[in-house]
């Protein structure tokens, strides 16, 4: 998952700190292209806005490459 994110977000794996699996899908497949959620903290209000942003936009492209 963190080798997924870092080449979707384009950046370097070790700024990814760790992966929690959520128990209460072991053993069930959710999406043949699922990659689990990233999730993302900041303590600045205006960077939050501009990943907020960024967000958008990666969810339209993620739309567009799975329909």
């Amino acid at each position: 998952m963190k080798s997924f994110w870092s080449n979707e977000l384009n950046l370097p794996l070790n700024n990814f700190q760790r992966v929690s699996f959520d128990k209460r899908t072991v053993g069930s497949k959710t999406y043949e292209y699922y990659n689990g959620v990233c999730n993302i903290r900041c303590g600045n209000v205006a960077i939050q806005r501009k990943l907020v942003y960024l967000s958008d936009i990666f969810i339209k492209k993620i739309l567009v490459k799975y329909k």
